[in-house]
């Protein structure tokens, strides 16, 4: 009995828990993990966090909803024609809108029919009545990944 000491028996111990903890890991590898893309991923949470093509109403609120059409912020009214250089705008699927002075590569990059996540940051105070211009909403393309927060009007309320 000389041969099977304390440090024998820990040794033992120690082999088992090692094997304990691979075999948990396989099992978690093969049967648990959800190997999914980071699109994928980005689906999932706006689809469990969010309604789906309804414009947010609430600050916080999100909603996956479609890039409808994609201008530049000035349209010439005698050509009907786009004015580079005006700035970005976008349509969505809900009745949502958004608009940049500025270019924005965002927007760009979308193309009709992209879903997109838009969710409510800010909505303005003491407006006047009938007027909700103002809005601001972060948009993350689910294609791209690209992310863009713009108001839903060129002037805040109460504004030009």
């Amino acid at each position: 009995m000389e041969n099977y000491n304390k440090k024998s028996i820990w040794k033992w111990i120690l082999l088992c828990v090692l094997i304990a903890v691979v075999a948990f890991g396989l099992v978690y590898y093969f049967f648990f993990n959800q190997n999914t893309t980071p699109e994928e991923n980005s689906q999932n949470q706006v689809q469990n966090t969010s309604e789906t093509d309804i414009l947010p109403t609430k600050l916080g609120q999100c909603s996956q909803t479609q890039v409808r059409v994609i201008e530049t912020r000035l349209i010439d009214g005698a050509t009907n024609q786009s004015v580079l250089g005006s700035g970005s705008a976008i349509k969505y699927t809900n009745g949502g809108y958004q608009v940049s002075y500025e270019t924005i590569q965002g927007i760009e990059n979308s193309r009709s029919g992209d879903r997109i996540n838009l969710c409510l940051l800010s909505i303005p105070t003491d407006c006047p009545p009938n007027d909700g211009r103002g809005k601001f909403y972060s948009a993350t393309n689910l294609r791209t990944g690209e992310t863009w927060e713009l108001p839903d009007a060129e002037h805040m309320c109460g504004g030009a």
